[in-house]
């Protein structure tokens, strides 16, 4: 019978299964539509935001925020993904690089409210 620490740690080990899978799965509708880029990018935006969701229960709120921080990031991902194919190319980058001052700014603010 497995104790609740060895539960604990399969569950861990099994949510990182999700970030390879779509990258692969994404390469690979990638190469058939002729975008690999586009398709790894796309991919690996929905193994984070899965890996996300199958993180569990936390017991301190505090200590959960590294899922939020993934599915942002995996939402970043699909749009630049699906920017690159469909968006003019000149546009892309600059929602690129607001979504990072956006996501650079939420971290200082966290910083100062943890420290304050």
């Amino acid at each position: 019978m497995a104790t609740d620490d060895e539960k604990e740690v399969k569950r861990q080990r099994g949510r990182h299964f999700f970030i390879p899978a779509g990258v692969l799965i994404g390469l690979g509708v990638g190469l058939l539509a002729r975008f690999p880029g586009a398709g790894v990018l796309i991919g690996l935006g929905f193994g984070l935001i899965g890996s996300g969701f199958q993180t569990g229960e936390c017991a301190e709120p505090s200590r959960c925020s590294h899922r939020w921080i993934s599915m942002i990031v995996g939402l970043f991902l699909i749009l630049v993904g699906i920017a690159t194919v469909w968006s003019p190319a000149n546009l892309w980058p600059y929602f690129a690089a607001v979504f990072l001052i956006a996501l650079g700014m939420w971290f200082l603010a966290r910083g100062v409210t943890r420290t304050g």
